[in-house]
């Protein structure tokens, strides 16, 4: 997913050098991070 992610970034966005990056999520409220498995699901 995150490939495909940064191909559509650089290709479609107007900066050069766009920012793309991947960031392990460590904690966080299990509301929100099941919102964000809703949202992002395929």
């Amino acid at each position: 997913l995150f490939d495909k992610l940064e191909t559509w970034v650089r290709q479609n966005h107007s900066y050069d050098v766009p920012e793309v990056i991947a960031l392990p999520i460590a904690h966080g409220s299990p509301p929100y991070l099941k919102s964000i498995d809703d949202w992002v699901a395929p």
